[in-house]
């Protein structure tokens, strides 16, 4: 039987065929297939170094040699935003037109923050200069929306602001709710201790004082991180079925999911 360690690292091979997978095969506008790769990449970034914090972290200069599982709960916590963005974005909308406003509200909410910098240098100006201009395009790529002209007045005036976008906790919600059971907002609540420095958070590096017990502390994030994985690359199946066309995509999902009834 495989352990933790080798199913995960099968999993990251897998995700990672994935993404190279998609060059050539998957259809977006340029601007949506921008922010596709760059989550898909963050992601990725995230669960690789999960893996290579396992192996542990040594420091030949000071004679050190840890499990740093403290900012392992960092990075985890930073892979559940991204995939509930990627859920938000490219796994719930129902057809191009839903992605299409959802992706335009994403990227207005962002310039709309950035319109508010306080910087006044040179570079700073000509960016905000065109980024007014981008905005402006944006607002109007919203209200061709089929999904905009389905709004009542007061949420087409929240839209054209940037704030349909919901609110982080809303987005974790609905990725928990997609999950197995084990996936819960506490697990997620835990792993914010480490962000913000929690009692939790305090105390972990001092109870862990065994390797033993470091070790069953990565699995529990192991075990969080596959599901996550998966998931993505079979909502990126459904959404573009020619991955599948690739024979080792094709022979990874029927070794992993044979049926393929219920997913997702």
């Amino acid at each position: 039987m495989e352990t933790i360690e080798q199913q995960y690292l099968d999993d990251l091979r897998f995700f990672n065929k994935t993404l190279k997978a998609m060059k050539g095969v998957v259809s977006l506008p340029d601007d949506q297939m921008a922010i596709l790769d760059g989550i898909l990449l963050k992601f990725f970034y995230h669960a690789g170094t999960i893996f290579e914090l396992y192996k542990g972290t040594k420091i030949d200069e000071l004679g050190a040699y840890y499990w740093d599982s403290s900012s392992a709960a960092v990075i985890v916590r930073a892979a559940a935003e991204t995939f509930s963005v990627f859920n938000y974005l490219f796994a719930e909308p129902k057809n191009e037109d839903e992605t299409e406003y959802r992706f335009c509200q994403f990227r207005l909410s962002t310039l709309l923050f950035r319109s508010h910098s306080s910087r006044t240098d040179e570079e700073a100006k000509k960016k905000l200069i065109a980024e007014a201009e981008e905005i402006a395009k944006i607002k109007k790529r919203i209200a061709e929306t089929q999904t905009y002209l389905g709004l009542d007045e007061k949420r087409q005036r929240k839209a054209l602001k940037g704030k349909e976008v919901p609110q982080k906790t809303e987005l974790l919600k609905r990725v928990f709710a997609r999950l197995p059971q084990n996936f819960t907002e506490r697990f997620y609540s835990y792993l914010s201790e480490y962000a913000h420095t929690g009692h939790s958070s305090v105390f972990q590096p001092l109870d862990m004082d065994t390797k033993d017990k470091q070790i069953e502390f990565y699995h529990s994030f192991m075990n969080f991180m596959r599901p996550l994985m998966f998931y993505m690359v079979m909502a990126l199946i459904m959404q573009f079925p020619a991955l599948e066309d690739d024979p080792t995509i094709k022979s990874e999902i029927h070794r992993r999911l044979p049926e393929r009834s219920d997913y997702p």
